[in-house]
């Protein structure tokens, strides 16, 4: 079944693909219609644009779900008006891809549900505003750490092979004070989908490196004595 983090792929295909049974169309237009109204009748919820990434993601899939499971008789009716073989096969598989791809073009909420976490469905993520500030916090924290020690003289006369291993330690350091920012932005989306931590893993690394490398001495010297 087609879920939100697939949404990537099908929102890259026709925008109204040909019936794979006859009237499937408008049984994703009655889907597409019950799913936005559940979207929409959330007054008392959170903004759909204040979600985090796990949120955003989590209450557009639960939707989906839910409205595809609530319509299973509608769906084994009109498999059983067609007669065709497998048609009922066909229609399960077909729905959910393109409801969700007609929902996320005609329905508001599912739009701005769909923003919040769809361009780590794509490759090269650009950060954020929220992105940026914690990469800039990221940072300063990491060049300060190497500051203190500069002054304390612990990094001189170490090898290339030493400044990497103590790199390594302070920027883990540094990462494990960030982690409550970190989950702040993500949620659990980080844990439960590894193309995704990936993808955030390095995009926060190469604006880290970027702003020390451009901002911070002692890590200028350290990259260059660690090639």
């Amino acid at each position: 079944m087609l879920l939100a983090s697939n949404l990537a792929a099908a929102s890259q295909r026709r925008a109204a693909a040909p019936d794979s049974v006859r009237g499937q169309n408008r049984l994703v237009k009655l889907l597409t219609a019950d799913a936005c109204q559940r979207l929409g009748n959330r007054a008392s919820r959170a903004a759909p644009d204040s979600l985090s990434l796990a949120q955003a993601y989590e209450e557009l899939q639960s939707t989906l779900a839910a409205v595809v499971e609530s319509h299973a008789a509608d769906v084994r009716q009109l498999a059983s008006r067609t007669k065709a073989t497998g048609a009922y096969n066909q229609l399960r598989a077909d729905l959910p891809d393109a409801t969700a791809r007609r929902l996320v073009k005609t329905c508001p909420v599912a739009a701005v549900l769909y923003g919040r976490f769809s361009r780590f469905l794509g490759d090269n993520p650009a950060p954020t505003q929220a992105e940026n500030q914690f990469a800039q916090a990221f940072s300063d924290d990491l060049c300060q750490r190497f500051a203190t020690l500069d002054r304390e003289g612990r990094l001189q006369g170490k090898t290339g092979n030493e400044l990497a291993v103590l790199f390594e330690q302070e920027y883990a350091a540094a990462f494990a004070i960030q982690e409550t920012k970190i989950t702040q932005l993500y949620g659990g989306v980080l844990d439960e989908k590894q193309g995704v931590t990936q993808k955030f893993l390095l995009m926060i690394a190469n604006e880290i490196g970027a702003r020390t490398k451009a901002h911070c001495p002692q890590l200028l010297r350290l990259f260059n004595n660690t090639k």
